[in-house]
């Protein structure tokens, strides 16, 4: 569910609408998980934008550790990845 929450406010076509997702979340768990998830899924977003308008590249270590997890989570593949060295 949180996943979609995510996914739906990142824009990516999902089953559910945002607001469909939002209400079986607060159903489910309360207001405050819907609050604190979308809080996560807000800071996230801050902290990306900031790297992305700065420029800040993956170091050559990170780059390595991480290729695998970023294939199989399709990250290089955001349109932000292009904008980064």
């Amino acid at each position: 569910m949180l996943t979609q929450l995510a996914e739906a406010t990142l824009g990516v076509e999902t089953e559910l609408s945002l607001a469909d997702v939002r209400q079986q979340i607060v159903a489910a768990m309360g207001v405050a998980a819907l609050v604190d998830s979308a809080a996560v899924i807000g800071n996230f977003q801050r902290m990306v934008r900031i790297a992305d308008c700065t420029g800040i590249p993956l170091d050559s270590p990170v780059a390595a550790v991480t290729a695998e997890l970023r294939a199989e989570l399709g990250i290089d593949g955001f349109a932000s990845a292009g904008r980064v060295p």
